[in-house]
């Protein structure tokens, strides 16, 4: 049995005890408060660390003043694609915004 296999064993043992899969403390989720308190303090910290140092936060590639280079944008933007063209497709009658605000008449 490999590491990755001990390790998804002890996950899926602690997760069925209702178990914190981290530290083993109950829990009413995966995780217990203090462990989403630390991975949240560690996203937090490596953010603003990359950001100051000009990485891109997702991968950590130089993309210069963005937070994100371009293909971790672009990466990001496509569930939000997806999720438009469902609701266009959902509601056919809804105008389509072309980018140009034209003002109606008033009666």
């Amino acid at each position: 049995m490999t590491r990755a296999d001990r390790n998804r064993a002890l996950y899926a043992r602690r997760r069925a005890a209702g178990l914190c899969v981290r530290c083993g403390v109950p829990s009413t989720g995966a995780r217990c408060t203090g462990c989403l308190d630390a991975l949240r303090d560690a996203a937090r910290e490596r953010y603003d660390t990359r950001v100051a140092s000009g990485q891109c936060v997702g991968c950590g590639a130089a993309c210069g003043v963005r937070a994100r280079c371009r293909a971790c944008r672009e990466e990001q933007r496509e569930p939000a694609k997806a999720r438009s063209a469902r609701w266009r497709e959902a509601h056919p009658e809804a105008p389509r915004w072309d980018g140009i605000r034209v003002p109606e008449a008033r009666p």
